[in-house]
């Protein structure tokens, strides 16, 4: 399927920039500099680290748009890995059932955000995100692992869709940190209770 993405990107992109890549790679054209890429904003979301990514592939490839869709294709294919990863963390298997994983995310039926309309920060680098999130969440929350969430979280807040991760994970930190609170609350209470209980054995 992956394959079959490179064939459809050969056969069907048009090489060439389309409207609205006028208006949003206007810091690439001007050489603003990788913040002004980082914070472009383009709609309701701003473009991100995977923009700044994405003028690096233009300057590569000589502003070849084709390159830049097979970019956001490759996206597809990460995610894709990422899924299964993700099941086989959650239940610690693999079976039949789980190729609708990757049938989903490879489809074609994604084929306007890849050869159509190509912006890798609109949403396959959004949907990268997610999935890295979800599998960091999978184990158990280390020092280290809540290190890669804050900068997934980041990373989410100045992109498309995963604007919610960066949501869901301030909530998340939010009832686990309540969780701590509590506990240590409750372990005291059950130490003072012990402390007060009569030692004098029973006759």
């Amino acid at each position: 399927m992956a394959l079959n993405w490179i064939a459809a990107v050969a056969r069907f992109h048009v090489e060439g920039i389309y409207w609205d890549q006028w208006m949003f790679l206007e810091p690439m054209f001007q050489d603003r500099g990788w913040l002004a890429l980082f914070t472009q904003q383009h709609g309701p979301h701003r473009q991100g680290v995977a923009f700044i990514i994405t003028s690096w592939i233009m300057d590569w490839s000589g502003w070849d748009t084709r390159v830049e869709a097979l970019w956001v294709a490759s996206l597809l294919v990460v995610a894709a890995v990422l899924a299964l990863r993700w099941k086989y963390r959650l239940t610690g298997r693999l079976s039949w059932i789980d190729l609708w994983l990757p049938l989903a995310v490879l489809a074609m039926r994604q084929y306007e955000n890849v050869i159509l309309v190509p912006n890798a920060s609109h949403s396959m680098f959004p949907l990268v995100l997610m999935l890295a999130a979800a599998l960091v969440l999978a184990w158990e929350l280390t020092v280290w692992r809540w290190v890669v969430l804050g900068g997934i979280g980041v990373l989410a807040l100045f992109t498309g869709f995963a604007l919610f991760v960066w949501g869901a994970l301030l909530g998340l930190v939010l009832l686990v940190a309540a969780r701590e609170i509590w506990r240590k609350q409750y372990r005291g209470s059950v130490s003072y209770t012990h402390l007060t209980l009569p030692t004098t054995p029973y006759v």
